[in-house]
Parts: structure tokens; C-alpha cells; sequence
């Protein structure tokens, strides 16, 4: 009875890996050739411009959203009352930012990517919470497939920065799940308050970790300029193609360390795998960019160096599916303001006179003291990692 019960556990682990595996191998895949595609249409200057608009939709969803992915994820795993309160209030917010953003940059499509962000980040969490990877699936590459479909139309007949409302409504198939969430679980704020330590540093995790990964692109347009904040965000999107598995790995870890169920062997598939990608994107990049993307060979000597943050990357997704699902999220928090100083001290120092390797070289140290941080916060609490 209990090898056979191992047998399904072992198929339904099988089966949710594969659901989140295909759909986001498939997602990168028509996310990063689409956006491939639009850098190899426009220029570094135009380029840049658009990641620095995304960059500022991006922080602003961030500030809103009070009920992180990963709480969700993590209150829907364990059955928590208060999904709807937390709705309620990162909704809320987002339309608060919507109209700053407008009333600061009078445009109203980067509310509304901020928006569709929020709106997006609380149905996947709800779904990958309740396992449900069928859904995960259908709404994800939906949701991909309206960005290209839009976005090529925008761009075919309109003017570029048109990809920025194509963008956001790409998002808008996600009010459908965020009404089943909304009409399928109930309010509960005096939860919220018992679990406001976990809620709060979630939320301020989120916002350290994006204060890095965005702040970079919104600190490099007034410092170096468009053209170099294009390569940079060139590059960086060719590292996030690189760590799609990673991202896989995380979205599967995290339910089932939160029930205590074992994912060493994936864990170890992982940093096999990050182990040879970092080795192709460092010898391969020379080789590819120049042929295929001759506009962005200047971002070829950050593409190398931001291919050794792919096994940091790897450990680290480990480490913070443990500490999430032991609800000692606080050393998260910690890890991302340490990799923010790191970052953002580290392009205002190299920028100027390194340029754009400086700045790759800063994004790399901030990733490997995360990790490193996040083994030592592992090791402190007693945690296993397997």
C-alpha cells in the first residue's frame, strides 16, 4: 500500500513538474524570441527607452502589491484564510500607483502595466498554490501569446512605444482568475494580523529584490544613457532565457517543501544544468551575437560576465524555496537589501569608468553574496537543504 502510494506521488510529482517545465520552457521561449525579435528592430536608444518604461511599471506593481505571489502561493498551499483580503489591498494599491505614475509621467499605459502585473502575480500565485499546473498552463502561455500577437500589431501599425499598452493588456485574461479568487475565498484581516511578520517581509523582499533588479535600468538611463541601458537590457535578456531553469525549479520547489515533500533530486538536476549553461553562454555568446545581433556586439563582454551569475542563481532559488516554506522569509529580506547595496553602490562606483562591464560585474557580486547569505541564514536556522 505505501509503495504504491510512493508510485503516485512519484507520477504527480512527474506531472506537475512537467505541466510548470513545458510551460515555462515554452513561455521563455515565445517571451525571449519576441523580445529578441523587437531588440533586433530597434535600436540600443530604443530598446533602452522601453526597458526603462517596463522598469517603472515594474517597481510601482511591486510597491502595490501587499499580498506577494509567494504569499498567496504559500497561504493557498497550506489552506490560509485571507487570499481575499490581500487581493482587496494589492489591487487597491495598484490603481494608487497607477495614477501616480500618471500624475509624475503622463502616460497612462504604465499604470496600466502595473496594473496587469499585480493582476498576474495574484493568479499564479492562487494557482500554483493550490497545484492546479493544468490552469498555471492555460493562463501563462495565454497570456504570452496575446503579448507577441499585440505587440506585433502594435509595432507593424503603430509606433514602438506602443509595445507598453500592448503589454498591458496582454494582461487583462487574468481578471477572470482574480474574480474566481475574489468570489471562492473569504476576508479575514485579523489573520492577516497574526501573519503580518511573514506578509510584511515577503512584501519587503519583493521590493529590495526589484529595487535591484530594476533601479539598476532607471539609475543607468540618466548615468550612461539609453544605448547602454539597450545592451545592458540585452543582455539581461538573454540571462533570463538562461535561467528559465531555475525559475522552473523554484515555482515546483516551493509547494511541495511547504508540505515537507523531497525535491533533492531536483535540486541536484539544477545545479547540473546551471553548471553547463553558465559554460555555453560563456563560450558560445562571442560567437552568436555579432552573426545574429549586430547591433548589440557591445553587450557581448556582459553577456559573458553575467553568465557566471547562472549557478549562484541556481543555489540560490534553493535556498529561498527553504526559507519560504519555513516561513523564515525575514533572511530573504536581508539577503536582497545586501544584494541591492551591493548592486546599486557597485554601478555607481564601476559605471563611469567601466561602463557597461562595470556594471555587469556589480550584478554578478550582488547575486553571489545573496546566495552565500541565504547558505549561511540555511546553516543558522538548521534547515535541511534536501
Amino acid at each position: 500500500m505505501n509503495s504504491g502510494r510512493k508510485i503516485l506521488d512519484k507520477l504527480n510529482s512527474i506531472r506537475g513538474i512537467g505541466f510548470i517545465g513545458i510551460t515555462d520552457i515554452l513561455s521563455a521561449g515565445i517571451s525571449g524570441i519576441f523580445w529578441l525579435y523587437v531588440a533586433s528592430i530597434l535600436d540600443p536608444n530604443e530598446y533602452g527607452e522601453i526597458s526603462y518604461l517596463i522598469s517603472l511599471a515594474t517597481i510601482c506593481s511591486v510597491f502595490s502589491l501587499i499580498g506577494t505571489q509567494n504569499t498567496i502561493l504559500v497561504f493557498t498551499s497550506k489552506n490560509i484564510s485571507g487570499i481575499k483580503s490581500l487581493q482587496i489591498l494589492s489591487i487597491i494599491g495598484s490603481f494608487v500607483g497607477a495614477i501616480v505614475l500618471l500624475l509624475l509621467f503622463e502616460r497612462i499605459d504604465i499604470g496600466l502595466l502595473s496594473i496587469g502585473y499585480v493582476l498576474g502575480s495574484l493568479s499564479i500565485g492562487n494557482l500554483l498554490g493550490g497545484k492546479n499546473f493544468s490552469g498555471y498552463s492555460k493562463y501563462q502561455l495565454s497570456q504570452k501569446i496575446l503579448t507577441v500577437s499585440l505587440g506585433l500589431f502594435v509595432i507593424t501599425f503603430f509606433d514602438y512605444q506602443g509595445l507598453i499598452i500592448a503589454l498591458a493588456l496582454s494582461y487583462s485574461l487574468f481578471i477572470f482568475q482574480n474574480f474566481r479568487i475574489f468570489r471562492n475565498s473569504v476576508s479575514d484581516f485579523k489573520l492577516l494580523k497574526k501573519k503580518s511578520n511573514f506578509i510584511s517581509s515577503n512584501y519587503l523582499i519583493i521590493v529590495s529584490d526589484q529595487i535591484g533588479k530594476q533601479f539598476d535600468k532607471i539609475i543607468i538611463m540618466p548615468l550612461l544613457g539609453s544605448a547602454v541601458l539597450g545592451n545592458y537590457s540585452f543582455s539581461l535578456q538573454i540571462i533570463s532565457i538562461m535561467t528559465i531553469f531555475s525559475t522552473i525549479a523554484f515555482k515546483y520547489m516551493l509547494p511541495h517543501d511547504s508540505t515537507n515533500t523531497s525535491t533533492k533530486s531536483i535540486k541536484k538536476g539544477l545545479i547540473g544544468i546551471s553548471f553547463v549553461i553558465t559554460f555555453l553562454g560563456f563560450v558560445l555568446s562571442p560567437i552568436i551575437i555579432p552573426s545574429i545581433f549586430p547591433k548589440y556586439v557591445e553587450s557581448v563582454d556582459s553577456i559573458q560576465i553575467l553568465s557566471l551569475v547562472i549557478l549562484p542563481v541556481g543555489f540560490y532559488v534553493i535556498f529561498a524555496s527553504k526559507l519560504y516554506s519555513n516561513e523564515k522569509s525575514i533572511y530573504l529580506l536581508y539577503g536582497h537589501i545586501l544584494s541591492s547595496v551591493i548592486l546599486l553602490g557597485g554601478i555607481f562606483i564601476l559605471s563611469n569608468p567601466y561602463g557597461i562591464i562595470g556594471v555587469s560585474i556589480a550584478y554578478v557580486l550582488s547575486q553571489v553574496a545573496n546566495s552565500i547569505f541565504l547558505l549561511f541564514s540555511i546553516k543558522k536556522n538548521n534547515l535541511s537543504i534536501s
